[in-house]
């Protein structure tokens, strides 16, 4: 049964992907530009998931 779900799944998976395709392009993230930025942001997602894991 769980085979008959994959071919579905895969199908809708490709479907977002290409429409999110091009999502995070340098013109709608320009603070996003050097790995810097990146590691930076990155750091901040996590600090605040850790502090709302903690808040639990």
């Amino acid at each position: 049964m769980e085979a008959a779900w994959e071919r579905p799944n895969k199908l809708k998976f490709a479907e977002i992907l290409a429409q999110a395709a091009g999502a995070w392009g340098d013109e709608k993230h320009p603070d996003l530009a050097t790995q810097d930025d990146i590691n930076r942001y990155l750091h901040r997602v996590r600090q605040t998931t850790e502090k709302r894991l903690q808040a639990q």
